[in-house]
């Protein structure tokens, strides 16, 4: 199951969004970068376990 605190350096802020999508058993979830705060996304499947990249979102 997927938790904040397993992902705490990834996640930069507890305001965020996040959603499942049961067709793909995926949660994917909107951080901001720590440093130049540009939206990011990351995925995660079903059990919680990130996909390992951390995808910004440009423009």
């Amino acid at each position: 199951m997927w938790q904040y605190s397993n992902y705490s350096e990834q996640v930069a802020t507890n305001r965020l969004a996040a959603g499942y999508d049961q067709a793909t058993d995926s949660f994917v979830v909107t951080t901001l970068d720590r440093v130049t705060t540009e939206i990011q996304i990351l995925y995660f499947d079903g059990d919680g376990v990130s996909s390992g990249e951390v995808i910004p979102l440009v423009g």
